[in-house]
């Protein structure tokens, strides 16, 4: 049995970056509730751009639009969606990477002790 593709390790300071993560194919670590959500929504047929692509066909059918009760928004409202949700993603990301909830809850248990 022969291996047709080269799966490149990471070093092992990544590698203990975080408890629980693996390897993807190109290198980069993936949690376990990363690895379940791609899973969940690769099984689904649905990727992750094609969330977005499927709103953008819903908006631009008036049927669709009136059935879910949708308007138009402007481009600066559009904007603003934008900002907040990469506003959202890094601090999400910082949250997770500074491990705060662990953090809160070694000060929680300190604090009651």
């Amino acid at each position: 049995m022969s291996v047709k593709r080269m799966v490149t390790v990471p070093r092992s300071s990544e590698w203990r970056a975080r408890p629980g993560a693996s390897a993807r194919a190109d290198g980069r670590i993936c949690s376990m509730v990363e690895r379940r959500v791609l899973l969940a929504l690769r099984g689904l047929g649905v990727r992750p751009g094609g969330m977005l692509m499927l709103y953008g066909v819903v908006l631009a059918l008036p049927a669709l639009r009136h059935f879910y009760e949708l308007q138009i928004l402007s481009v600066p409202e559009y904007a603003i969606i934008v900002h907040v949700v990469l506003g959202w993603a890094i601090a999400l990301r910082f949250v997770w990477r500074l491990d705060v909830p662990g953090r809160v809850g070694k000060f929680w248990r300190w604090l009651i002790a």
